[in-house]
């Protein structure tokens, strides 16, 4: 069958042979079935097969945990549909499965048709589900990309701004910049390089983070002895900083250092900034008398090879005061101008390569803008202050008529396919979203497209506003959700077509309760044999039993629980009303007034039956007798008792010590009631079951 093809059940039974039954039933219309006996086991399964489709969940699942709590904790771990397939009908049980999931509660007695209907209607109710929260999330995404698509306008746009203010701005920042970014430090270097070979000078220029950006000339003297010992170094570092710390603009600082060598800087400054130092060094002045004893004595205090030392000293060169400013003039003139120009030269490229960067920024990102706009299947669109359509996507372009987007600018709603009453509710939506600056989400409507057919949409209009506050327009999504309601009314459909499934199903259980207890009594009516006669009376008001708990709780306002009084009182009556001997026997009923739930009812009922029964049948012989049928609740511990004073029980049979299937059927359903049942034989017999609520 095609609306089964390939589906897969897990049936979550702890009785074997009723599930064995399902799945029969269910493997010959078509489905492929997984069965289970624990809730453990099913969690397990779960999470070990993946291609399981539903979960048939029997409720009372024996000993460990019962089958609404493995529901729960297998649907955190899949979505699928559960529906349960239980005996329990009363209220507080269909109502705890439908907390936990709306897909279908089955009566176990139910026909394998309506079985197969639930689980249909079950599969068509996930996919609804399934759809609309697939709409769901798509609306979610739209709104993400909204918001995200927003932001990044508003980043572009100050960062043009930023960009064009620092162009246009003629005191341009250029405290960013180091001196190495705009100059040549190659072709730099190798005029340096010339200018020591013409003059003897040592030069280095440095920035003002101190890294050496051009040195040449250095002596052997420095280079091979005093940079190498670490003492004669710290002279040479002493020297920097001292210069370093006293720089002025427009001046030059000479220092002769610890070493006794001269060494002089000055700043170089483009306009104020200072953006670097030039160093010479490493002579003597013509005036200094240079004693070499003082050298040979440095020799031999740091280990020098004297005679390199001294061969080394005797290069260092000589010059006059006058020389030595004259170069150093030279030298920040030429690196004055040669950072002039090229500064100029890298403004005047970064002017230009930023304006064509702006410009390509920003082509890109109305390009990467339109191209989300026009790839989201919601219709968006946004206007100013007058109601003017500024922009909007090519989903929203095609339902109002037009394929291109910018045929719908300079356009407004009064423009468009709508109806005049729509565009004027349009047009009061905008204004109440600009005057509150406050979101309107979610405004289910109806808008008429270029074709005159109505679709339903959900819409949401948000406020465009500057950094200062001040709205300047509306920005709008909406989306299709025809299908949607279409959905909902569906999924409305299916419920209303459930209730009718259950109705049908609590009709069809008491007509066939009392079908079978008809022919129960029929078929005791047609037999000759007393001891077949006895046990179909005996199933006859066992059912009877049944059908007076399914009875009263069907008419009852609660459906989940009745009052122990009402419901054993009249239960009493009704079974010995069926035995003709009732007119020598007293009864007397001592039932305290408490409620229990038909989950309990039920078993003590058939317990009842037995019981009273068994009195009937056993205890007076011919004669007449007194009964007592006693029911009471003390510190959350149920007492029922049926006493009599006839002939009383041999010893010989008890519960668990009897071949007969009355006194085994009130055993075990006192184990089902988690109880004690005991034979009490004084003055006659009292049976008394006992267990904790």
């Amino acid at each position: 069958m095609s609306d089964v093809e390939k589906k897969t059940i897990l049936i979550v039974e702890d009785e074997r042979i009723v599930a064995m039954a399902e799945k029969s039933s269910l493997e010959k219309r078509g489905y492929a079935v997984i069965t289970v006996g624990s809730g453990e086991r099913a969690i397990e399964l779960i999470r070990e097969t993946p291609g399981i489709d539903l979960v048939l969940m029997d409720i009372d699942l024996g000993g460990g945990m019962d089958g609404t709590e493995a529901a729960e904790i297998l649907l955190r771990d899949r979505d699928l549909p559960v529906v349960f397939l239980s005996s329990h009908t009363s209220t507080d049980i269909v109502g705890k499965t439908e907390s936990i999931s709306s897909y279908g509660y089955v009566v176990k007695s139910s026909s394998d048709a309506i079985l197969d209907a639930s689980i249909k209607m079950a599969f068509r109710l996930f996919e609804a589900k399934r759809q609309l929260w697939e709409n769901r999330q798509e609306l979610e995404s739209l709104n993400e990309s909204l918001v995200a698509s927003r932001d990044d306008m508003a980043k572009n746009e100050a960062l043009l701004r930023d960009r064009l203010e620092t162009i246009l701005n003629p005191g341009l920042d250029i405290s960013s910049l180091d001196l190495g970014a705009f100059v040549d430090i190659g072709e730099i270097q190798l005029i340096m390089d010339a200018f020591s070979r013409l003059t003897g000078m040592v030069t280095a220029v440095l920035d003002i983070k101190g890294n050496v950006l051009v040195s040449t000339g250095w002596r052997d003297i420095c280079v091979n002895f005093h940079r190498k010992n670490p003492a004669t170094e710290a002279n040479c570092t002493e020297s920097d900083c001292f210069l370093a710390r006293n720089l002025k603009k427009g001046e030059y600082i000479d220092y002769k250092c610890g070493n006794g060598l001269w060494d002089v800087v000055t700043p170089l400054f483009l306009g104020e900034k200072h953006f670097g130092n030039i160093f010479s060094g490493q002579f003597f002045y013509d005036t200094d008398a240079v004693g070499e004893e003082y050298f040979i004595q440095q020799a031999e205090r740091y280990g020098f090879e004297k005679e390199s030392y001294i061969r080394a000293l005797r290069r260092v060169p000589r010059y006059d005061r006058s020389t030595i400013r004259n170069l150093m003039d030279y030298l920040v003139a030429y690196f004055t101008q040669v950072s002039k120009s090229s500064y100029a030269n890298i403004v005047l490229a970064k002017q230009s390569f930023d304006l064509e960067s702006v410009k390509e920024s920003l082509r890109k990102s109305e390009e990467t803008l339109r191209y989300v706009l026009d790839s989201i299947p919601q219709s968006v669109f946004w206007k100013d202050l007058a109601g003017v359509y500024r922009g909007c996507n090519r989903a929203f372009a095609q339902t109002v008529g037009f394929s291109d987007p910018g045929d719908v600018i300079g356009r407004t709603d009064f423009d468009l396919s709508w109806p005049k009453t729509d565009a004027l509710a349009y047009r009061a939506d905008d204004a109440n979203v600009i005057s509150s600056k406050i979101a309107m989400k979610h405004i289910v409507e109806q808008v008429q497209a270029s074709n005159g057919g109505r679709m339903w949409v959900d819409t949401t209009k948000l406020p465009m506003s500057h950094d200062d506050g001040n709205v300047y327009g509306v920005l709008g999504v909406y989306e299709d959700i025809t299908a949607r309601k279409d959905a909902e009314e569906r999924i409305a459909s299916l419920l209303a077509e459930k209730e009718l499934i259950l109705k049908e199903v609590h009709h069809r259980i008491k007509n066939n309760m009392s079908t079978m207890v008809g022919l129960l009594a029929l078929q005791a009516s047609r037999l000759a044999d007393p001891s077949a006669v006895a046990a179909l009376e005996d199933a006859r008001r066992s059912m009877q039993s049944m059908g007076f708990l399914y009875d009263r709780l069907y008419n009852s306002e609660g459906f989940s629980e009745l009052p122990v009084r009402t419901y054993l009182g009249s239960l009493v009556d009704e079974i010995l009303g069926n035995f003709p001997g009732i007119g020598t026997v007293t009864v007397e009923k001592r039932i305290d007034e408490f409620v229990l739930d038909a989950g309990r009812l039920q078993p003590i009922g058939i317990i009842l039956n037995e019981l009273l029964t068994n009195v009937m049948k056993y205890a007076f012989g011919d004669g007449g007798g007194n009964i007592v049928v006693s029911a009471e609740l003390k510190a959350g511990r149920v007492s029922i008792a049926v006493r009599d004073d006839g002939v009383g029980i041999p010893e010989s049979i008890g519960i668990g010590r009897t071949a007969g299937f009355g006194l085994t059927l009130v055993g075990a359903l006192a184990e089902q009631l988690r109880g004690v049942v005991r034979i009490e034989r004084e003055r006659g017999t009292a049976v008394v079951l006992e267990f904790d609520l």
